[in-house]
């Protein structure tokens, strides 16, 4: 990464995110989130504008959105992992992040950056990616769904308190391959 890159990262994942974490059960904590960002053993997958993409006749957007500085127009991060139990003896890629410019939805780009991922996984001989999705962003469970995920065994029940049901607010979802 170049200097920079984490932050710029960061503002995208407020910029698109944090109305969902905010009102999530996990709320919007900025520290911890940019210390998650930092983690040294995490790998990212950037998408940047060509600097000849900032004439306005381009059909390709210079920037994630008009008001975030960035040359980055979409980004994934990932690290490998070991699974849940009872399968902790097995390792899977975990993305963190996919995100993508507000110009440049709807192309296949999150598609493309989450086939890399699991290129990368399989090339590894890992066999299975997992991710976290707030269930209110209904694009992005019918598009992971598209691609093949599913509801994990260790995704989060709704939960019977009191007569009444909590229902969890995110799902993890994976895929399994090989």
């Amino acid at each position: 990464l170049q200097t920079g890159d984490v932050d710029a990262c960061f503002s995208i994942v407020k910029h698109t995110s944090y109305p969902a974490y905010k009102d999530s059960s996990v709320g919007w904590h900025p520290t911890s989130k940019r210390k998650e960002m930092c983690d040294p053993t995490k790998s990212y997958l950037l998408i940047r504008a060509e600097p000849s993409t900032t004439t306005t006749t381009s059909s390709i957007p210079s920037t994630f959105a008009p008001n975030l500085d960035t040359d980055i127009l979409a980004f994934a991060s990932f690290k490998i992992e070991n699974d849940d139990p009872p399968h902790e003896d097995r390792p899977l890629v975990y993305i963190y992040e996919v995100h993508v410019g507000e110009g440049l939805r709807g192309r296949g780009l999150g598609k493309y950056m989450v086939w890399c991922i699991e290129a990368m996984a399989d090339t590894n001989h890992i066999s299975k990616t997992e991710l976290t999705v707030f269930k209110s962003n209904e694009v992005a469970i019918k598009a992971y769904k598209k691609l093949g995920y599913s509801r994990d065994e260790a995704s989060p029940e709704d939960r019977k308190v009191r007569g009444r049901v909590i229902m969890a607010d995110y799902m993890i979802m994976s895929k399994h391959w090989g």
